[in-house]
């Protein structure tokens, strides 16, 4: 009898040990993607410049290289991962973001901007024109002060691979640009 109870004993524990691993693999799963798509923001990864860009298109507008643009504004970005909750097939990652803010750059640029397209001459070069308003919104955004944010992002598992949700891109991609996207 006494060994039933610690057959059945040792069965519950492997089963509850077997069911906290697969948490903590989703958990660290999920951890890795946050992860990876922070980085690829630091770092200039193309793919999570991507992400980001189908957010935002305020370089081309003023004639800036789009490389230059983003490493003006995203120089000094920093991250944390505060916390990973699981919940079955869906996860929210707390992170705490840093960078300039876009939108401040923007808004600070547009009197200077304005002046120098408020009465072109009429053989104005418009490339030319907008290269210096270009150079007017560089300017600025590199004043810009750091500026932290926390942010929950969503996350869903779907075929055994997590990823971010469309509405947390988009949360993330307005965070860092202080409300711009």
């Amino acid at each position: 009898m006494r060994r039933r109870y610690v057959v059945g004993v040792t069965l519950i524990l492997l089963a509850l040990c077997l069911t906290l691993a697969a948490c903590s693999g989703s958990k660290g799963d999920v951890r890795a993607d946050a992860t990876s798509t922070l980085d690829g923001i630091k770092h200039s990864d193309p793919s999570a410049l991507d992400m980001l860009g189908e957010q935002l298109s305020v370089g081309e507008q003023f004639g800036i290289a789009d490389k230059e643009f983003v490493s003006s504004w995203l120089e000094g970005f920093t991250y944390s991962i505060d916390s990973v909750d699981v919940q079955g097939d869906s996860a929210s990652v707390k992170v705490t973001v840093s960078c300039r803010q876009l939108k401040s750059a923007v808004d600070e640029s547009l009197p200077e901007i304005g002046l120098i397209m408020a009465d072109p001459p009429d053989d104005a070069d418009m490339d030319a024109l907008y290269a210096q308003c270009g150079k007017v919104l560089l300017d600025k955004l590199k004043t810009e002060p750091l500026i932290s944010s926390s942010l929950v992002l969503g996350y869903h598992l779907e075929e055994g691979v997590w990823s971010m949700d469309t509405t947390s891109q988009k949360d993330l991609a307005q965070v860092l640009a202080g409300g711009m996207a």
